[in-house]
């Protein structure tokens, strides 16, 4: 997945339709691995009936990545469950708006 270069993280959020949820899984440990969301991407593969859209964006100031994931407002807590079976690493922080 392509990440999108970003310089405001409120100004994304401003962009947040109200009628959906969006989960937002940040990756503070600036690796350098190409994707550091694999684990979380094959979570959302099994959940992809749920799942409306989903998008990488990269930070221009720090280098640190971030997956934003749309959903249905009812699937947010059954999403966050699956998240958290991938034992993400310390290195993430886990949202939901």
């Amino acid at each position: 997945m392509e990440s999108q270069n970003y310089s405001n993280f409120e100004e994304i959020k401003r962009n947040f339709d109200k009628a959906f949820s969006y989960v937002v899984i940040e990756d503070r440990g600036r690796t350098v691995v190409e994707d550091p969301f694999s684990k979380v991407e094959r979570a959302l593969t099994d959940l992809n009936k749920q799942v409306l859209n989903r998008q990488m964006y990269r930070d221009q100031d720090t280098g640190r990545r971030m997956l934003i994931v749309k959903m249905e407002h009812q699937d947010t807590e059954e999403i966050m469950l699956e998240f958290l079976k991938t034992s993400l690493k310390k290195d993430f922080n886990c949202y939901v708006y």
